[in-house]
């Protein structure tokens, strides 16, 4: 194992670079990928950029050895085009050109298709809660409905039976005033039961209340 470093492999300073200050042709000019796919980070406006793109592309195209070399410099592109907010552009420049990837097997597909699947099960999740919840409510309406309804009925039939039992009353007390008046006009005992219809029991009841209102 070596341990130490020949002098030609020793240096002492280096030479800074400003990509953004180089010229994207100057990046264009190089055969080697990795120094191709930099173009999208040099010197040029905003409104070139897609033609930056379509030369980078081009070029990939024509030093890849492989298509797995191709498919490989170009998602390096799309990943760097991030810099300049171009990726969006890279990927719709990408699709367009025929270029081959296999963007299952890319790692940001996945990643972005396993978020989305996450998504989906937790939208479906707050789906059901939301159905669940609409069904409870549901429930709970249609039985406070039933009853407010059960509630009008017996409403309902409190007063028929208190207005009845009234009608019941005033009938009974104006029996017992045709009675006293008939009595007074000097109707004999069958002719008042028969004019009222009356059975001799309920006539002698109606007599003997109204002997106890006399006597109050």
């Amino acid at each position: 194992m070596r341990t130490s470093l020949r002098k030609e492999e020793i240096f002492e300073s280096f030479t800074l670079v400003n990509i953004h200050e180089t010229s994207p042709q100057s990046w264009l000019n190089y055969d080697e990928p990795e120094r191709i796919i930099m173009a999208i980070l040099g010197n040029y406006e905003q409104e070139n950029a897609k033609m930056i793109l379509e030369a980078i592309l081009r070029k990939l195209r024509k030093v890849c050895k492989s298509d797995d070399d191709l498919k490989k410099f170009t998602k390096q592109l799309i990943i760097i085009s991030r810099m300049r907010n171009l990726e969006e552009l890279t990927t719709k420049i990408s699709d367009e050109m025929p270029i081959l990837i296999d963007i299952e097997k890319d790692y940001l597909f996945n990643l972005g298709l396993k978020k989305h699947q996450q998504l989906l099960l937790e939208a479906e999740e707050a789906l059901e809660n939301l159905r669940a919840d609409f069904r409870a409510a549901a429930r709970e309406k249609a039985e406070a409905i039933a009853q407010t309804e059960k509630a009008a009925r017996e409403k309902a039939e409190a007063i028929a039976q208190a207005k009845a039992e009234t009608e019941k009353a005033v009938a009974l007390q104006m029996e017992k005033k045709a009675i006293v008046k008939m009595q007074k006009a000097g109707l004999e005992a069958a002719v008042i039961m028969d004019i009222l219809n009356l059975d001799e029991a309920t006539f002698d009841l109606f007599l003997m209340e109204i002997e106890q209102n006399k006597e109050l």
